[in-house]
């Protein structure tokens, strides 16, 4: 969703997405970022688990908070 809302993302851009973990058919985990390198719009997953260091150039983080469906 924030990549497809967040349009307008300013070139160079990286936002690390903090979230609970999610797992790659191999079982790694798997984290987010979304980018702009001023050609592409990016949705960007990398291998990382909680134990991942992120590097200090990554100053901006984004938190979601998971939303309950509830199916009828």
């Amino acid at each position: 969703m924030l990549r497809l809302s967040y349009l307008d993302q300013a070139p160079g851009e990286f936002l690390e997405i903090a979230h609970l973990p999610v797992h790659g058919y191999g079982g790694q985990a798997i984290r987010f970022m979304v980018g702009y390198d001023g050609w592409t719009l990016l949705l960007l997953g990398n291998v990382g688990d909680l134990e991942t260091m992120v590097p200090a150039q990554s100053l901006v983080f984004v938190f979601c908070k998971a939303a309950l469906i509830v199916s009828q």
